[in-house]
């Protein structure tokens, strides 16, 4: 049985006896579907018992803790108009079960009622432990000053204590509350920045370097840098080495002023081997900066990245610092012939082709791996080849939806418009749904006319639901577009609404009459 209300306070209301067991149970009831259906709702799952929410409350991530306060708060209840001032509210006694105890104060620490989150909260001191510290951080930035003021004297209570080591586990909600003013202001310099910063918390510190969140993981690092500097050299070799792109980031970028270059440039140079292409950038360049004798070395290796950012960044490197040229050193690879570095280099070519690497490069328009047909296709492109349509024409019959795709996207940056026969001739070669999809829709890439020419026949054909969408958009945008409809061009299109008059949209087809009546 919770007794979360004393029989004084029942009398005190002038109830006793039967009135007093009755109202007992409708207190108890309230707050068991306070926790049941909201545990429910955050779990999303249809039920909880009773039970089962005291035993899980506890063990929740923060977020979902959160997520459980954000959801009380929303849900209004008829019996908050029982307590319209803070006499009228009960004090919440002491629990003889600690977790069933804690599980219903956190209940009410999170309800909407002001009054009642504030005894919530004092009643909280009873049970220390991690749901109360979770309710100390939520409500020491509650918009009552009163509960406000409770959860900041609690909090500092359960800082004092073993429980202050849990505060670690909380830094994700630390951050968060950080960006509040009145955190920032009253608690964060005062209160608590001190207590992490505490030499009794050495061990707690340095294993919140392991949280699941990378903003944690960086400021846990900070903080330990900060604490503990005898750990410098544990704390850059584990940050560099992070799997989150921006605690690495934040490592590379500090590790040459704290360790000398030396213990700096061993920890770099693992990094240059990071699974994320912008680390491994990062670390090329800081690497530099260090004046590493393997430089050279290291930058010849990186010119072959499979990423663009690390390639680049080590062919600047290499022509900046050593007067080295990585286009040449990609163009001996082409020339000495098969290689598994070939992919790589005709990618790395392709941003930075000239004239002379046309020859070079043509041969890998027939290359069995798609992606390198299309790295071909863009340095070909850049290289300004004099056979450019042909090898875009080559590019939209590709049975490959990755190079038609990238042969469109190019034909677009390069402000080339599609003739109809090509455009019909490809899409008649295509064997894929998904290719001449994509074809129909570089119907965009055609002139004004053209495009109607090309897409109206197209109706008739399992592909019509697709023409309709582009000979909508066609319509939208036909405003925007001004050109002649030449004589011949006005027939055709006559003719094939004409053809397809069955099969296409009437609303569709009245609209383009009109158009050409005005054109």
């Amino acid at each position: 049985m919770w007794r979360l209300f004393p029989k004084s306070w029942f009398r005190s209301q002038g109830r006793d006896g039967p009135e007093m067991a009755v109202a007992a149970e409708k207190f108890e009831n309230q707050w068991r579907d306070s926790l049941t259906s909201t545990m429910a709702q955050v779990m999303k799952r249809e039920t909880v018992s009773v039970e089962e929410a005291v035993v899980l409350l506890p063990t929740l991530d923060t977020e979902i803790l959160l997520s459980f306060d954000r959801a009380m708060r929303r849900e209004w209840r008829s019996y908050y108009s029982e307590y319209t001032s803070r006499g009228r509210v009960p004090t919440l006694t002491q629990i003889s079960d600690p977790m069933e105890g804690a599980a219903f104060l956190f209940t009410a620490a999170c309800q909407g009622n002001g009054f009642i989150r504030e005894r919530a909260i004092l009643a909280f001191g009873h049970y220390p432990g991690r749901l109360s510290l979770v309710a100390a951080l939520i409500r020491c930035d509650d918009w009552v000053l009163a509960v406000q003021q409770a959860a900041v004297t609690l909090l500092l209570r359960l800082v004092e204590t073993n429980v202050g080591e849990l505060l670690f586990e909380q830094l994700p909600l630390l951050l968060r509350l950080q960006l509040r003013q009145r955190v920032a202001d009253q608690l964060w310099t005062s209160h608590i920045e001190p207590v992490l910063l505490s030499p009794r918390f050495r061990d707690s510190r340095w294993h919140s370097t392991k949280l699941p969140d990378a903003a944690a993981r960086a400021f846990a690092y900070r903080l330990v840098l900060q604490a503990d500097p005898d750990r410098s050299e544990e704390i850059f070799r584990n940050a560099c080495a992070d799997p989150h792109p921006k605690v690495a980031l934040w490592g590379l970028g500090n590790v040459g002023q704290v360790l000398n270059s030396g213990r700096a440039a061993e920890i770099v140079s693992r990094a240059i081997w990071h699974r994320n292409s912008a680390v491994r950038a990062a670390a090329l360049r800081r690497y530099a900066s260090l004046g590493s004798e393997d430089l050279r070395e290291q930058l010849e290796q990186s010119i072959f990245d499979s990423s663009r950012a690390p390639r680049d960044a080590a062919a600047h490197l290499l022509e900046s610092l050593f007067h080295s040229s990585a286009l040449e050193r990609w163009r001996q690879v082409i020339h000495a012939g098969a290689s598994k570095q070939l992919t790589v280099v005709v990618t790395a070519m392709s941003y930075v082709a000239e004239f002379e690497d046309v020859q070079r490069l043509e041969p890998f328009l027939d290359d069995p791996i798609a992606r390198t047909r299309t790295a071909a296709l863009r340095g070909l492109v850049r290289a300004k080849a004099r056979k450019c349509d042909e090898y875009f024409m080559r590019a939209l019959r590709d049975q490959s939806g990755l190079v038609v795709r990238r042969a469109l996207s190019l034909l677009a940056k390069e402000g080339q418009l599609l003739g109809c026969a090509e455009l019909q001739q490809a899409y008649a070669s295509a064997q894929s749904e998904r290719v001449r999809r994509q074809l129909i829709r570089a119907a965009r890439l055609m002139g004004k006319w053209d495009a109607l020419v090309f897409l109206l026949p197209l109706l008739s054909t399992s592909d019509a639901l697709v023409a309709h969408e582009e000979i909508d958009r066609w319509l939208q945008t036909t405003n925007r577009r001004f050109a002649a409809l030449d004589p011949e061009i006005r027939a055709i299109i006559t003719k094939q609404l004409n053809q397809i008059s069955q099969s296409t949209d009437a609303r569709q087809r009245l609209q383009i009459a009109e158009i050409m009546r005005h054109s």
